[in-house]
């Protein structure tokens, strides 16, 4: 299982090196490689790749991987500034939404004090980034049909 799929990413991967120069201009191939570095936990060189396809197109996927990757290397700052440019990317997507709530959580478990405001204020944030103002003129919450309830 495990160790089949880590030798076909590392296989992979040699030969995303190898093609590198002829399809770097490819979001797709370089989405690809990234997440395969991704996968073999190769988180600073995956999100070299990513960042290089953000530059040819942009896509809750590959924002989510990066936030991934920055999450692994313990920089929790920087992964829930590309959590949160995911779901602001995608407002009808609820993948990203989740993908922050997530991340968020498992933050708050290890230091409930010091996050418990930040994971229970996430649908507020988040409702906020994909819908604007969500209050009314008194201060009072507008509902939302269209936000995530999960």
């Amino acid at each position: 299982g495990c160790c089949i799929m880590r030798g076909a990413y590392q296989s992979a991967e040699k030969e995303y090196g190898r093609l590198y120069p002829l399809l770097r201009d490819r979001a797709s191939f370089l989405f690809e490689y990234g997440h395969g570095l991704h996968k073999q936990q190769q988180f600073s060189k995956s999100n070299r790749i990513l960042k290089e396809a953000l530059q040819r197109v942009v896509t809750p996927m590959i924002l989510n991987v990066i936030g991934k990757n920055y999450q692994q290397m313990g920089d929790c700052l920087s992964a829930e500034d590309w959590f949160i440019r995911s779901t602001i990317v995608c407002r009808d997507v609820f993948i990203p939404i989740i993908c922050l709530r997530s991340f968020m959580r498992n933050q708050a478990s290890g230091n409930r004090t010091s996050l418990k405001n930040e994971v229970d204020g996430i649908d507020e944030r988040a409702e906020s980034a994909f819908y604007g103002n969500t209050t009314d003129e008194g201060g009072n919450k507008k509902d939302s049909a269209y936000f995530c309830p999960y």
